[in-house]
């Protein structure tokens, strides 16, 4: 009996023993596990660590890149601000000198009690001289608002008699100043009447700011009927809003411009391979010419028109003259 009691015992210490070993390997696989768990996270939260600092640091790095970037723009801003302030004080000192040459150039024909009316503008700066700011007769001048206001309802007109038909008579009265042409695209205005398409005209210049232009006949027509004006300083600004783009059509009229076959005066006074466009006008005591001169870097528009002339050939050499001296003192002013 206490043999058996004894081997009760016994086993019940194995028992507790197996348990209390199994406790520990538990309590130890448990703290391995744990410990293993706690390296872990320490390895990612010192990779994330890492990772934030790299943050950072391209942080950083992008908003001195940002900074930079701000510092170099407005050292830019400033540069422009200061060479347009520098152009803006040259411009009118370069056009003041433009005008006294013009005036010292025509002093011996207005001393003859011509009437003489100069205006050059540079295309890139919009700077200007004007000598005899003054309308007087357009002569053939006024069919470059004729052109404007047909190019302004080109696409009705187009429908109504055909663009084949508006370009040739386009073409004919700019490139050879046909006056054929003219009356009969001043009558397409107008819806078949002559006066009509005057008015046309007329409202045309009036709506674009052409304050000095009015088309008072037609072509040929006897100028106790009305006359047709303009000024120099119209026609610059005609010939600058078409090369702004600022008309339909602009590049259309900039090519028939081109094209033009009365080339004597203003573009006569030019070096050759220099492109010009223009459109010149003339009638008995009249000599006018118009024109966009693409002068490399400084492109500008010249026009001269010189009324109540005593001898018109001179005249026609005076405007190639002070064409090529203007074009010079540009350049020159490069």
């Amino acid at each position: 009996m206490k043999k058996r009691e004894r081997g009760k015992g016994k086993k019940a210490g194995w028992i507790y023993s197996a348990v209390c070993v199994g406790m520990l390997l538990a309590v130890g696989t448990g703290w391995l596990f744990l410990e293993g768990r706690c390296k872990e996270i320490e390895k990612q939260t010192q990779e994330i660590d890492a990772g934030a600092v790299l943050q950072k640091e391209e942080r950083k790095e992008v908003l001195k890149r940002r900074q930079t970037l701000l510092e170099e723009k407005e050292e830019a801003k400033t540069r422009q601000e200061k060479q347009q302030m520098e152009e803006e004080v040259r411009a009118p000192l370069e056009m003041a000198a433009m005008e006294e040459l013009i005036q010292n150039r025509i002093a011996e024909r207005t001393a003859l009690g011509e009437k003489w009316n100069v205006y050059v503008k540079q295309l890139s700066s919009g700077s200007f001289a004007v000598v005899g700011a003054e309308k007087q007769k357009a002569a053939s001048l006024i069919k470059l608002y004729i052109m404007g206001a047909v190019y302004e309802q080109y696409d009705n007109l187009a429908a109504q008699y055909g663009a084949a038909e508006l370009d040739r008579l386009l073409t004919a009265m700019i490139t050879v100043s046909d006056n054929d042409a003219a009356n009969e695209l001043t009558r397409m205005l107008g819806g078949g009447e002559e006066t009509a398409g005057m008015e046309q005209v007329n409202v045309y210049c009036q709506e674009k700011g052409y304050k000095d232009s009015s088309m008072g006949r037609m072509l040929l027509a006897d100028s106790t009927l009305g006359e047709n004006y303009t000024s120099a300083e119209d026609c610059g600004n005609f010939l600058f809003d078409v090369c702004q783009g600022r008309h339909p059509h602009a590049d259309q009229m900039l090519n028939l411009l081109k094209q033009q076959q009365r080339t004597g005066k203003i573009p006569a006074g030019i070096p050759e391979g220099v492109e010009t466009g223009n459109k010149t006008g003339e009638l008995a005591d009249v000599e006018n010419d118009a024109a966009i001169v693409w002068a490399g870097e400084t492109p500008y528009i010249l026009c001269v028109m010189a009324d109540q002339l005593t001898d018109t050939q001179a005249a026609r050499e005076k405007i190639v003259a002070l064409s090529s001296e203007i074009y010079s003192q540009i350049k020159e002013g490069e």
